[in-house]
């Protein structure tokens, strides 16, 4: 909850540059308040119930800076990732907890299209899915391959200025084979019925549903419980949430919560039944979303070690660090069934 926004001093002089020194230099602020372990949430009057909750960390203390995921390990020197042990497990907890309520709402609206919750909560939903009455048009699987489209012919434009090619260089071959990628998994798609735009209603989706940026709390006389799966408090840092397709959030959970395939059939599989048998929508298999998700990652990771991105490369990864995630990411796709990668991909 936001208590107070400051201004913002810098717009504000009198309209020939001129302004007080604290004018130039205050940037502005927010104060909001805290939900994490220490605050009223967790604490106070142990006479009232609804303070018998303490925070639980547990996820996001024992996060790995490197996990095996998907056959190989993968560094993660930011945040880490959830333990492989408990990743199924969490990213169940979260499926049903937080994903599954929020697009149930989406999923039971009337027109199938926009949804009319016909309550409090529907115009917080739509605002954090950045819907409004001048952009009502969700994000679908086809406008991933468009994007990383685009972006693969502003690398090959990049290139050329530099006269490389991908007859001589890494990175030139690199960008020819994720053109040769995004036609390949366009024509497939053109193809898979459960993939066009009207086959699952769309819904908010959050899209980054790690430990991180949840809260997630136990009842205190659990708190030496090993079995006890933490219950999900709040839900933070929605900059990424958008309004889209919902298997977006489904995937991005079996890849980035998941830390095997076989984890993420598990969860993919508990995600279809549920709504084929309260919403009787068809999900389809999860391959062609698992392609889409490791060639949207390799156009990432390929614009940031061409420097064509924002700030440049992440600052947690050194330019070797990324053409290794690059052929990583490659040899998956090579796992799905797609041998002509096989030059690209990590040994």
């Amino acid at each position: 909850e936001v208590l107070y926004f400051s201004h913002d001093y810098r717009k504000h002089c009198d309209g020939i540059g001129n302004s007080n020194s604290r004018e130039k230099t205050q940037r502005p602020f927010a104060i909001m308040t805290y939900v994490g372990d220490g605050s009223s949430y967790f604490c106070g009057d142990s006479s009232n119930s609804s303070n018998d909750w303490i925070c639980d960390i547990k996820y996001a203390k024992d996060m790995m800076k490197v996990r095996h995921e998907y056959g190989f390990d993968e560094p993660h020197p930011r945040h880490g990732r959830v333990k492989e042990d408990k990743a199924l497990e969490y990213a169940l907890n979260v499926m049903n907890t937080v994903v599954l309520p929020i697009q149930s709402a989406f999923f039971s609206a009337d027109d199938g299209i926009m949804p009319r919750l016909g309550n409090e909560y529907e115009e917080d939903l739509r605002a954090l899915g950045r819907v409004s009455e001048c952009s009502t048009e969700p994000y679908q699987y086809h406008d991933v391959i468009d994007i990383c489209r685009n972006a693969a012919a502003e690398m090959n434009r990049a290139l050329r200025k530099k006269g490389i090619g991908s007859d001589n260089s890494t990175i030139g071959n690199l960008v020819s084979i994720l053109c040769q990628c995004i036609e390949t998994l366009s024509t497939e798609s053109n193809k898979c019925c459960w993939l066009n735009s009207k086959a699952v209603t769309p819904a908010l989706c959050h899209m980054d549903l790690q430990p991180q940026n949840l809260i997630l709390c136990r009842r205190k006389r659990d708190v030496y419980s090993v079995n006890i799966v933490p219950h999900v408090s709040s839900v933070l840092d929605w900059e990424e949430a958008c309004y889209a397709d919902p298997r977006f959030e489904v995937l991005l959970m079996g890849r980035k919560v998941c830390a095997s395939r076989q984890q993420a059939d598990k969860l993919w599989a508990h995600y279809s039944q549920r709504l084929k048998g309260k919403h009787r929508l068809e999900v389809g298999p999860i391959e062609p979303w698992l392609k889409l998700e490791a060639i949207h990652s390799i156009t990432t990771l390929l614009m940031q070690s061409m420097d064509l991105v924002g700030g440049g490369r992440s600052p947690w990864e050194t330019k070797p660090d990324l053409l290794g995630k690059i052929k990583r990411e490659f040899s998956r796709l090579k796992a799905l069934g797609w041998d002509f990668v096989a030059s690209c991909a990590a040994a």
